[in-house]
């Protein structure tokens, strides 16, 4: 087991964080062997963008665990239907909710839902969806 002092955990948007290497060398144990996690967040990004930009992260001693849902069986559209359930019920929804409540929106105010959606680049992949409507406003965020 790692001591707690010896644990430094960073969360950052790696879209944008293009000071990254510098701020992990700063980190007081800069020498020691990393472990990145980037769970659950492989169909938010391209792969082309994002999976450079976990390699220029890492380093030899380094390792990195990532997870995806795959799409079970043959037919890709209905596997990816298939997995749908595991995004939309009732723990993601209150996780999902958590940040629009600290927000000041109220779950009231609208409708959470999920869809499969075309990835918008066309390149023949989909993606989970959340979204939420205001009822008021008929905006969705």
């Amino acid at each position: 087991m790692i001591p707690p002092e010896n644990c430094f955990p960073l969360v950052c948007d790696l879209a944008t964080a293009d000071d990254l290497p510098a701020v992990l060398d700063a980190l007081p144990v800069s020498g020691a062997a990393r472990l990145v996690t980037f769970f659950g967040m492989i169909p938010n990004f391209e792969p082309q963008v994002i999976l450079p930009r976990l390699a220029a992260l890492l380093r030899p001693e380094d390792c990195l665990l990532f997870s995806a849902n795959l799409a079970p069986g043959v037919d890709y559209a209905a596997g990816v239907r298939r997995i749908l359930p595991l995004y939309d019920n009732a723990l993601t929804r209150d996780w999902l909710m958590t940040f629009l409540l600290d927000l000041g929106v109220e779950a009231g105010d609208g409708e959470l839902g999920f869809a499969v959606e075309d990835d918008p680049a066309g390149s023949g992949l989909k993606r989970v969806t959340a979204s939420f409507r205001l009822a008021a406003r008929g905006r969705s965020w």
